[in-house]
């Protein structure tokens, strides 16, 4: 199985997942469908192995998408500070050798956990404040969709007034458990961890050609005095 079938094929699973606990009433959304859209202001994160979908699924769309991509991708990186939209804040303090990370314990995965809900909500914070979404949203709607992230297609809210709220405390913000895919990758040898935050991903080079998304959403952008 290649990599991109391994990654649609969990995707499936997990789309299978929520469909039954619609289906079965176990779960009432409070999504609306189409333009509703606040869950896109939350920080998205991919594993290594979801990187180069992306990559080419953004390669795919049409010249016009990209531009605003691009554009999107501009004003998003003038509104998020650098710390919270990379895992600057998320990793400070940790070992992150390949080494370190394989034995990394339960215990730091928790503190990990925690320091990320943390980040989250003043991530969001700021998204909602500069009003910049994921760049990857136009015209109201995901332009990558159907390829869109372990991330995004495994939460789903049943109050919408907790959507965009970054102060929320009830449990109405429901995930999808994702440990059965972490096991597939670790008996591969694949990393899943550092996660890679989706505006690296939108800029960094591709782990498996070398290929720089922002080639793709070319022209480059370039944003003097930001720190590298």
């Amino acid at each position: 199985m290649s990599m991109r079938e391994l990654v649609l094929d969990f995707y499936a699973r997990m789309d299978a997942v929520a469909k039954e606990a619609i289906d079965s009433g176990r779960l009432r959304l409070a999504c609306e469908g189409a333009g509703c859209n606040l869950c896109c202001y939350e920080r998205v994160d991919l594993f290594p192995v979801e990187t180069q979908l992306l990559h080419d699924t953004v390669a795919a769309l049409p010249d016009s998408i990209r531009s605003q991509i691009r554009r999107n991708l501009a004003r998003y990186k003038a509104a998020v500070p650098v710390n919270l939209r990379t895992n600057d804040f998320l990793l400070k303090g940790i070992r992150q050798t390949p080494e370190h990370i394989k034995k990394i314990s339960p215990t730091a995965f928790r503190k990990l956990e925690k320091r990320g809900v943390k980040a989250g909500r003043m991530y969001l914070r700021e998204s909602m404040k500069g009003q910049a979404p994921c760049p990857l949203l136009v015209n109201g709607a995901c332009s990558v969709y159907e390829f869109r992230p372990m991330s995004c297609r495994g939460w789903f809210s049943t109050n919408k007034d907790e959507c965009g709220n970054t102060d929320r405390k009830t449990p109405s913000i429901h995930r999808i458990d994702q440990t059965p895919f972490y096991g597939v990758i670790v008996s591969m040898g694949l990393p899943i961890f550092p996660v890679v935050p989706l505006i690296e991903a939108l800029e960094c080079i591709s782990i498996a050609n070398g290929t720089s998304l922002d080639a793709i959403l070319s022209p480059p952008l370039s944003f003097p005095g930001e720190a590298k």
